[in-house]
């Protein structure tokens, strides 16, 4: 077991042995990244900081990286001459990712019927300003922004960041795409059915309408919509 002293604090990395140039070469790599990291986090007044802060900030640079073991290929990133470097390249990699995310948002909000949920309304209004404060540097593995709204087949755990915020919103508009096919006031009659207080609770709308379509209840008006921001691509 391989411990990466920072700081104060010491990092183990369940599964790897403690031999190998490669294995030291790749965690002298990983603490010039956190060196380097530690020093814009402090400013330049430092290059220690607390065990805790260390911790979140070796977390991040291993979401940037795409790591999580020494020895896994995907650590093959750290053999770079400059690994500070290729660190950098990584970011610009995940901040290529924005648009994508943001353009998924937008079509869902273009998309989606005009049923008054709060937790959606505020969770999509969160997501909507992301960018501003989702900070790759420090916090990438963190997913920046509120998400509240419950969806139908919920996202894993294991996923961070970005991952977890992209894979959220492709469910959630597979939910609204589905959606979208009714009626709306028919999907309001619907959800007042089922649940009176639909717009103030926290529950998710594609489940009762999915339902009440199985059951024969309502009957889709239109076909499922197609990305609005890739048709005017």
């Amino acid at each position: 077991m391989t411990g990466i002293k920072i700081a104060s604090a010491s990092f183990e990395t369940p599964g790897i042995p403690d031999k190998g140039d490669l294995l030291e070469r790749r965690t002298g790599a990983l603490w010039e990244i956190l060196s380097h990291l530690m020093e814009l986090h402090t400013c330049g007044g430092s290059s220690s900081v607390s065990q805790t802060e260390a911790y979140d900030l070796m977390q991040s640079a291993c979401y940037v990286l795409g790591i999580e073991g020494l020895l896994e290929p995907a650590a093959a990133v750290l053999d770079r001459d400059d690994p500070v470097h290729a660190f950098q390249h990584k970011l610009e990699v995940l901040h290529a990712r924005f648009d994508e995310v943001e353009a998924l948002w937008r079509d869902i909000c273009i998309v989606m019927p005009p049923i008054n949920n709060i937790a959606l309304r505020d969770t999509l209004a969160s997501i909507g300003g992301f960018r501003a404060r989702y900070d790759t540097l420090f916090a990438a593995d963190q997913v920046p922004c509120d998400i509240d709204y419950p969806l139908h087949r919920p996202i894993p755990e294991s996923l961070k960041g970005l991952d977890y915020l992209q894979a959220w919103l492709e469910t959630l508009w597979e939910e609204t795409r589905f959606i979208a096919r009714f009626d709306s006031r028919d999907c309001i009659d619907v959800l007042e059915s089922w649940c009176p207080d639909y717009k103030g609770l926290l529950i998710n709308l594609y489940e009762p309408i999915h339902d009440a379509y199985c059951n024969n209840v309502i009957t889709p008006q239109r076909g499922y919509p197609s990305r609005p921001t890739r048709m005017q691509g």
